[in-house]
């Protein structure tokens, strides 16, 4: 898809149905599978490589960030 190519690699792309095509996007990143649940919706996170990694620390830490603000 040539998708860093494009965009670079400070970017976020969020792409629908990404697991079909996983081989064209790389092995790194952020996945994200969204499900309904009883109250409303779950997000399970999986970080894939070093930049998975990274991201998913942020993610984590700016939920950390948000929780103690209430």
């Amino acid at each position: 898809l040539g998708l860093l190519d494009r965009i670079g690699h400070d970017a976020a792309v969020l792409i629908e149905w990404g697991d079909r095509f996983a081989d064209a996007l790389g092995g790194e990143g952020l996945w994200v599978w969204l499900a309904y649940a009883s109250t409303g919706r779950t997000a399970r996170l999986e970080a894939r490589g070093a930049r998975g990694r990274a991201l998913l620390t942020r993610v984590k830490a700016s939920m950390v960030a948000a929780d103690t603000r209430r």
